[in-house]
């Protein structure tokens, strides 16, 4: 399958149970491309953004956003061949880099290349809060399916940080322990070692912070217990928490 533009690495699925299933490919000409995954043409052109798109997610309906590098967020309908709205805001400079959608109150959340978080309500088409969650670019949220209190952000400053979805608000930070306490598996080219995690106060400085105890988060997965978070090292790492 060949695009025949730019990719700018965003791509969701839309799964059907009564036609075929397709795929939105985000495109740096500012395009969405949807493409029919049986056949592997592209079936539509829906023209998004005036510049690359950086992200994509799936609301309900089948609508989907669309992120890009001047800042603005859109919600576009397949079936209308064109967005339906546009999501600017008035006080944050920088691109948008990721967003995600909660099925649960209908908000979605994108976050900036200046640190900043943005929550959207799908139903009235505005914004309901932003607050800069990070010093530096955030390039991952997530939150867990139709849960409505937390979620978590990480980006180039290696912080995972939770934050309240309702408004905003910073509730913990957590970094690792630069001391290994264990080797659990050496076997050829990787290496399973356990460190433990610490939090870190709101008002500490990042920068001052060692970078080997904070390497970049690139994206982040959320379960019930666990926090899943991929880094720029070319490793991956596990959090465990307690309920406590």
């Amino acid at each position: 399958m060949f695009v025949g533009v730019g990719l700018h690495a965003s791509i969701i699925f839309f799964p059907s149970f009564d036609k075929t299933p397709e795929a939105v490919v985000g495109c740096e000409d500012g395009t969405a491309r949807v493409f029919d995954m049986y056949s592997k043409t592209c079936s539509q052109i829906i023209r998004t953004h005036g510049g690359p798109i950086t992200c994509l997610s799936l609301s309900d309906n089948q609508l989907f956003l669309s992120g890009s590098s001047l800042g603005r967020v859109t919600v576009s309908d397949p079936l209308l061949d064109q967005p339906v709205a546009m999501l600017k805001s008035t006080i944050t400079a920088g691109g948008i880099q990721t967003i995600c959608f909660n099925q649960g109150s209908n908000l979605a959340f994108s976050g900036t290349t200046a640190g900043y978080v943005s929550c959207w309500d799908l139903r009235k088409m505005r914004r309901v809060w932003e607050n800069r969650v990070s010093p530096n670019v955030v390039y991952s949220i997530q939150q867990l399916k139709n849960d409505t209190s937390v979620m978590v952000a990480g980006g180039i400053d290696g912080v995972l940080r939770f934050v309240d979805q309702k408004r905003g608000r910073v509730l913990s930070s957590c970094i690792m322990d630069d001391k290994v306490s264990t080797v659990l598996r050496r076997q050829s080219q990787v290496v399973v070692e356990k460190r433990r995690g610490k939090r870190v106060s709101q008002d500490v400085e990042i920068d001052k912070i060692e970078r080997k105890t904070r390497p970049q988060i690139s994206c982040i997965a959320m379960g019930m217990k666990k926090v899943v978070t991929a880094h720029s090292g070319k490793f991956i790492s596990v959090w465990k928490f307690s309920h406590s």
